[in-house]
């Protein structure tokens, strides 16, 4: 099944990777905010630079859920 987020994954040619991009329609940002909801419910932490990113446990997780250090 094909769910429309309004680019692959791995487009970078404009800012439509963007997950608020405001050149994407209302149904893509939906799907684009779908899946992040989904994945910080496990606790993931989103990129906002690209709709299909995410971390666990690096760096970038740790600055976004405010922990003291990566889990590795």
């Amino acid at each position: 099944m094909y769910i429309d987020m309004g680019t692959e994954p791995g487009d970078y040619s404009t800012k439509i990777c963007y997950t608020d991009s405001p050149e994407i329609t209302d149904f893509q940002k939906n799907n684009r905010h779908m899946l992040q909801k989904i994945m910080m419910e496990f606790g993931f932490a989103p990129y906002p630079g690209e709709w299909w990113h995410f971390s666990y446990g690096d760096k970038e997780w740790a600055k976004y859920y405010n922990q003291s250090n990566a889990i590795y």
